[in-house]
């Protein structure tokens, strides 16, 4: 995910600012802002953020929470990763707690994406995993439930301070039972699918300004 510029990264916060005030998916459901974006994030993260800076009040029949309170073990399985040396060079991505690494014969996960979050090391940069994969033992993958959004599970993990969770003294660790334990708010899978792509519009619109821009840096000598 690659770093932006500061007056892209500009342009997202403002397009962001404009998501919290529409960000309502039902007719039954408000929300408030509560949080803001921390000045060094990606486009995606950026996003993500913006995502999770919606708090939910509640739904206006019979007062009914419109998202549930659940437990990370609630809405993904966590696995482990595994040593990759005695395998043979292929075709299978080997990812560890700073992205890809190499390529192997075998794969962990075959036909399942998940969210890779360190175990070792790197434990607050949790990122997607596409299928096929391996992991190193130092980076789990968590794959998410049937009823849960792969974007959005991303989005959950993104939004948590797995800093304050490390459980070592000397190189940050960070365990199944911390992840499984943390609680967060949960829509239902539909309402889950709205959000994300009502945030995948915006990052299409960002897109096209970025190229825009370009374009215009590169005709004009202003710009040079």
């Amino acid at each position: 995910m690659p770093r932006r510029d500061a007056a892209s990264l500009a342009e997202s916060r403002k397009l962001a600012g404009i998501r919290i005030v529409t960000g309502t998916t039902s007719p039954f459901t408000r929300y408030e802002r509560i949080s803001v974006s921390p000045a060094s994030c990606s486009i995606r993260s950026e996003y993500v953020i913006a995502f999770y800076t919606f708090k939910l009040q509640y739904k206006c029949n019979n007062s009914t929470p419109a998202w549930e309170q659940r437990k990370f073990s609630e809405i993904v399985d966590v696995c482990s990763g595994r040593d990759y040396k005695h395998l043979d060079e292929g075709p299978i991505p080997v990812y560890g707690t700073g992205g890809y690494m190499t390529s192997v014969s075998e794969a962990l996960s075959h036909n399942r994406d998940a969210i890779g979050i360190g175990r070792k090391g790197t434990i607050d940069k949790p990122y997607l995993l596409k299928a096929p994969f391996w992991t190193v033992d130092t980076l789990f993958y968590a794959i998410p439930k049937s009823d849960i959004n792969l974007e959005f599970a991303l989005c959950s993990f993104l939004n948590v301070d797995w800093k304050s969770k490390d459980e070592s003294t000397g190189l940050p660790s960070l365990s199944k039972e911390s992840i499984n334990e943390t609680v967060l708010s949960v829509p239902n899978v539909v309402e889950q699918n709205h959000l994300w792509n009502f945030f995948a519009d915006l990052d299409r619109l960002i897109t096209l300004h970025q190229r825009k821009r370009l374009s215009i840096r590169q005709r004009s000598p202003v710009w040079s």
